[in-house]
């Protein structure tokens, strides 16, 4: 584990992930895990299939609870990162809608939250453009290719991570 410093963004300590069937102890994806991941670091978790990579990102993104230890997010436990809406997720395939346009998809997180429609166009308009898909807007996820639904699925989630206080993006947010 690297030293504690004020810029660490997520901080795993003795974290341990088993999983139980009917109340009987199974698999153990995860055991006695420490990391510390700095602010502007770049992390690639490498091995072979069911390793525990995604087990570990899961319990990072409070998706999954831990067995035993700690996870920090931001200073925070994940489980109150993930509610101050302190980060977005993307999944290995995109989640988009099929009913629903590449702006509407864009736009959920923010209906959910409760925008008025003309600011709900205008961050998914900037998202998309970010990511350049302003010319798909109006397409639908089965009209689009694997990249560019992944790349709609990225602008979703940087909209997830926008603090409902002040409405921008959350630094590091992604």
């Amino acid at each position: 584990m690297t030293s504690p410093t004020t810029d660490t963004v997520v901080r795993i300590a003795g974290v341990d992930k088993t999983f139980t069937r009917d109340g009987v102890e199974g698999t153990t994806a995860l055991s006695g895990i420490d990391l510390d991941i700095a602010r502007g670091e770049f992390v690639s978790l490498i091995g072979p299939s069911g390793c525990g990579k995604s087990t570990l990102l899961r319990v990072i993104g409070d998706l999954i609870a831990p067995t035993q230890g700690t996870v920090e997010v931001n200073g925070k436990t994940a489980e109150q990162a993930r509610g101050d809406r302190d980060y977005g997720m993307v999944f290995q395939a995109p989640v988009l809608f099929d009913w629903r346009t590449v702006e509407d998809n864009v736009k959920l997180p923010l209906e959910l939250m409760g925008y008025d429609s003309a600011r709900r166009t205008a961050r998914a308009k900037e998202m998309l453009d970010l990511v350049e898909l302003g010319d798909f807007l109006r397409h639908h996820p089965y009209q689009l290719s694997g990249g560019i639904a992944a790349r709609g699925d990225r602008s979703r989630a940087r909209l997830r991570a926008i603090h409902p206080a002040h409405g921008r993006a959350v630094r590091g947010a992604g």
